[in-house]
């Protein structure tokens, strides 16, 4: 009962997941490319960029986060989501395909997992973990010792501390279990033999110096001192132990199953909500079929699911996944470490990724949203207007329907756009495009690298061009329009010819040399 209802609660946790994915293939092909790797890169080296698909690395990164194809992430908080992923230690974390995480706080979660010790967890299809804290909770799990858990499918585990289920025959029981001599000693099936042979109840109890054991569900078991297995088919182990939902299973110190078919293991753990399970040393899961992994984690809504220390998913359909990880709102993902997602539909992944507002993106490390319909993507990228879009390292959207693409790039002016590194567009409906491109006008435009649109409705078209006047059009590189209502196409001493000009017909035309000839003529 308790490895199908494990597989089933990782199933979530690893749809969730591919949620997220599929939130980057939507939103990753509008990126700018800026180093090889294509898909999200905002720029190169670990300052500047933020890295989703084909090749991702972030190499020598702090903080790094690698999505997707060959992804890696490597060191400091690093999260790795997809394909290849990789992430190697540090506050690691790796999601999917050949996920590995490879140390020091790592988490590993799906198909090839590994994971490779101090603080690790691995969740699911190759699981192993590779010591130190353990845990390996699926598939092929494995563990190998020192405070080891390896609970579903081939299991293994292998001692210092072990809780198993699994292998040697790939039994579900407790087994290899030597016959117990002291009276804290755990028994096996020949002394439960010999005991049940003497008493009609089909359970048994094993008792310490204190507190009995308390057995009152049927075929429920309680073992350690003051335990009680008070539901059908229940079973507590350890000091304080609860088991009092029908088939739930708490394992550890003061470890509690209280709802229907509820998994608690590890000291102090919580499985309160019905089909819930809760993995670690007081971890909770509350909500009804939620899951809760890694120490301190709390997974409180319905269906929701937190993996890492301290990760908290609180409402319906949540997840958080990283250390310290946050999944406020109903529907919300959290994944990186001390990432937030705060409200319905939020998806914050990097490291201290906040996603504010409803159905907002904050995709990076310290990328972040304030309003709704928000999307900020790119290190310590920002949207603080309502629908706003940044997307690149610094880069930001303060406006309102504001749009900002690029290094640094800054859409301040409400509905605002603005795409090149450094840009600016501070005016209400302006438009920026070029490297420090800048419109500071009422709907203003400047295409071109260092062009510059500086009052209302004024248009500056070409590299270093400037339009410095009401409705004023500089038109060509170094152009230069200073008067009100004008185009022009030069500067002074650089000035253009307009060619290829068509007749004049009405009083307004411009006159081309065969009109002014003409007329010279009559004169």
């Amino acid at each position: 009962m308790l490895a199908t209802f494990s597989n089933r609660a990782l199933q979530k946790a690893l749809l969730s997941s591919v949620a997220v994915v599929a939130i980057f293939a939507i939103y990753a092909p509008n990126v700018a490319k800026a180093d090889p790797t294509p898909e999200c890169n905002n720029g190169l080296g670990v300052s500047t960029s933020t890295e989703c698909g084909t090749n991702s690395t972030t190499g020598e990164a702090q903080n790094a986060t690698a999505v997707g194809n060959n992804s890696q992430a490597l060191r400091q908080n690093a999260t790795a989501v997809g394909q290849f992923s990789i992430a190697s230690e540090e506050n690691s974390t790796a999601i999917g395909q050949s996920a590995l995480a490879d140390g020091t706080g790592a988490t590993a979660v799906g198909q090839d997992s590994t994971a490779s010790g101090i603080n690790s967890t691995a969740i699911g299809k190759n699981a192993a973990s590779g010591a130190n804290q353990g845990v390996a909770l699926g598939a092929f799990a494995q563990a190998t010792a020192e405070n080891s858990v390896a609970i579903g499918y081939l299991t293994f585990a292998t001692r210092a501390n072990t809780v198993s289920f699994g292998n040697v025959g790939t039994e579900r029981q407790l087994t290899n279990v030597a016959a117990g001599t002291f009276d804290t000693d755990a028994v096996n099936l020949g002394q439960l033999n010999a005991a049940l042979a003497a008493i009609v109840n089909p359970y048994f109890k094993v008792n310490g110096t204190g507190t009995a054991a308390v057995v009152s569900g049927a075929f429920s078991t309680a073992s350690g001192i003051g335990s009680i297995a008070s539901g059908s088919f229940a079973t507590a182990t350890g000091f304080g132990s609860e088991s009092s939902g029908n088939y739930s299973t708490a394992t550890g110190g003061l470890a509690i199953a209280r709802g229907l078919r509820t998994a608690a293991f590890g000291y102090n753990a919580r499985a309160l909500g019905d089909y819930s399970s809760a993995f670690g040393a007081d971890s909770y899961a509350i909500g009804r079929e939620s899951a809760a992994f890694g120490n301190g984690a709390n997974s409180s809504g319905e269906a929701s699911v937190a993996i890492g220390t301290d990760a908290e998913a609180f409402e319906l359909g949540a997840t958080a996944v990283g250390n310290e990880a946050s999944a406020n709102q109903v529907f919300s993902t959290s994944i990186g470490f001390e990432s937030r997602a705060n409200d319905v539909g939020g998806v914050a992944l990097g490291g201290w990724a906040i996603a504010t507002g409803d159905g907002s993106i904050a995709i990076g490390r310290g990328a972040e949203t304030l309003f709704g319909n928000a999307i900020a993507i790119g290190r310590f990228a920002f949207t603080a207007g309502v629908n706003g879009t940044a997307i690149g390292s610094s880069a930001g959207a303060s406006g309102d329907d504001g749009t900002a693409v690029g290094y640094a790039s800054e859409a301040s002016g409400e509905k605002s756009t603005v795409v090149g590194s450094e840009s600016e567009a501070i005016g209400y409906a302006s438009s920026a495009f070029g490297r420090l491109s800048y419109a500071g006008g009422y709907k203003s435009t400047a295409i071109g690298s260092y062009s510059e649109a500086n009052f209302m409705n004024s248009s500056a078209f070409g590299a270093e061009a400037v339009a410095d006047a009401l409705n004023a059009v500089a038109l060509g590189a170094y152009s230069v329009a200073i008067r009100a209502n004008t185009v022009s196409i030069g500067d002074v001493g650089s000035e253009r010819q307009l060619v290829n000009l068509a007749p004049g017909t009405q009083g307004t035309d411009a006159v081309n040399l065969n009109q002014l000839n003409v007329v010279s003529n009559v004169a």
